[in-house]
């Protein structure tokens, strides 16, 4: 179905059709994200973890890129 198609049908529904509908769609989206990545990872394997932490000269580094941007 085009989106112009599915616009026209969901155009005349009231606001709270409108939010029943986001929250409906919202909730496959999420389905799918966690189905894909449950094939991306292995049961039982670690994987590590980056955090910011301890890499501030880094992320100002990026910041001035970006200001500057470079990015």
């Amino acid at each position: 179905m085009l989106l112009i198609e599915i616009e026209k049908q969901v155009k005349p529904l009231s606001r709270a059709e409108k939010w029943q509908l986001i929250k409906t769609v919202q909730e496959m989206l999420m389905q799918e994200e966690i189905t894909e990545l449950q094939h991306l990872s292995k049961p039982g394997l670690a994987y590590p973890l980056f955090t910011p932490v301890g890499l501030e000269e880094g992320a100002a580094k990026l910041q001035q890129y970006l200001h500057k941007g470079k990015l």
